[in-house]
């Protein structure tokens, strides 16, 4: 186990290639920007044609419309690898009341700028007038994974009483992960290696999965790190406060963001139970109750349900087994929860034998308070939330190539270059 320092995150780096692709990334947003034949290719021409002096009012709403698009993008509430047009009104967010913005995105293909990085390019064109002014902003932007946690991410301590696999990622806690001896790190595939399972969540910080916490790591009641020799499942932990700023919960804005953007979860949420295999299999175009959702083209990739949960004694009880083949769903809970129905509640029933009935789903688990696994669950995915307290076995696998469609919610707009 290596005692890590303190440094910034950044961009994800593997030691010297880090360094040279954010060389190269920098390279490349100074050329698009300031290289003519990069720039037209890029980015297009910014015009802005004087008026009656609303020039000013003009930019400003189509600059709003870059935003509101962007963001929407992020949320998956624009088509993912399709141009679409798009209008926005930015009147109650600049100046010139009333005002609206033709915005239009379009997918830019990375290789055209040398991009490796994982994420999208688009480019937005966002276009406004006010009387007889007219703006039109070219912005080149990156939408990249992820705004939330990754992988299996607590801000404060693990209680590990149960079986934890994990595949694919890490555990990162900010705080104490007690019961190490429960948890183990799987790779993908079949046979043994001789290679340590990958991190795909932070493998540029840690290229080997292992546990990952801000305030130490103990096995059966005793400090790992005092552990001499260093029992080879360790080998790959670390505690140190470089973790802390990678297990942070989502602000206030990502919250409401997915408050606006859920899809009513209707029948599936009763009781204080929210029933996971009776939430729609892929996003109901069309359908009230999620913002924009007429206008959504990717039913496929997935959605938000997002659940109040501060009133609950207990916390919501999140139960039931999606079918794999259904598109992946970001489920945002505000409070506690208990992940599985433990054996004796009332509704639903628990399954035959000794445990309850079980939990599983495919895209992310983000709550703001405990934790609780109650009775066997999977996730294919992203697991967040403040404390964890693992009572049953539990099982996370995250996909190498996850990157390319993460889940509603766990992209976040980064802007480049604008003309």
């Amino acid at each position: 186990m290596r005692t890590q320092h303190p440094s910034l995150p950044g961009v994800e780096a593997r030691g010297d290639q880090g360094f040279a692709m954010l060389a190269a990334l920098v390279v490349v947003v100074i050329a698009v920007v300031f290289a003519g034949v990069a720039a037209a290719a890029a980015l297009g021409t910014l015009r802005v044609t004087a008026g009656d002096g609303g020039s000013a009012r003009a930019r400003a709403a189509a600059l709003v419309g870059t935003e509101l698009a962007l963001h929407r993008a992020s949320w998956r509430l624009l088509p993912r690898d399709a141009s679409t047009t798009c209008t926005v009104d930015a009147g109650a967010l600049a100046d010139g009341a009333g005002s609206s913005a033709n915005v239009t995105l379009e997918s830019v293909e990375p290789a055209s700028l040398g991009w490796t990085v994982p994420g999208r390019l688009v480019r937005v064109t966002s276009r406004a007038s006010d009387g007889t002014a007219e703006a039109s902003v070219v912005s080149l932007a990156w939408l990249r994974p992820s705004a939330v946690p990754r992988g299996l991410s607590v801000a404060e301590d693990v209680d590990v009483q149960a079986t934890l696999t994990v595949g694919g990622a890490g555990l990162y806690a900010g705080g104490v992960v007690r019961g190490r001896e429960h948890v183990s790190f799987v790779a993908d595939g079949e046979g043994d290696g001789e290679e340590p399972p990958a991190d795909f969540a932070w493998g540029g910080l840690w290229p080997a999965a292992g546990v990952h916490a801000g305030g130490g790591i103990w096995a059966a009641g005793a400090d790992v790190g005092a552990l001499v020799p260093l029992p080879e499942p360790y080998v790959h932990d670390t505690v140190g406060t470089q973790v802390l700023p990678l297990v942070e919960l989502p602000d206030a804005a990502w919250l409401a963001s997915a408050r606006a953007h859920a899809l009513d979860p209707g029948e599936a949420l009763a009781g204080g139970v929210l029933r996971l295999d009776r939430l729609p299999p892929i996003f109901p175009t069309g359908e009230p109750g999620a913002a924009e959702a007429a206008g959504r083209a990717d039913p496929a990739a997935g959605y938000v349900v997002h659940v109040d949960a501060r009133g609950l004694d207990g916390g919501l009880v999140v139960t039931g087994v999606r079918d794999p083949t259904w598109c992946a769903v970001s489920v945002v809970i505000e409070g506690d929860a208990v992940l599985g129905s433990p054996v004796g509640a009332e509704w639903p029933p628990p399954g035959p034998g000794e445990h309850g009935a079980g939990a599983a789903l495919q895209g992310a688990l983000v709550i703001t308070g405990h934790l609780q696994v109650a009775a066997p669950s999977s996730v294919a995915g992203h697991v967040a939330c403040r404390r964890l307290l693992v009572s049953e076995p539990l099982s996370l696998r995250l996909e190498q190539a996850w990157r390319e469609a993460p889940p509603a919610g766990l992209l976040e707009p980064v802007l480049l270059a604008r003309e």
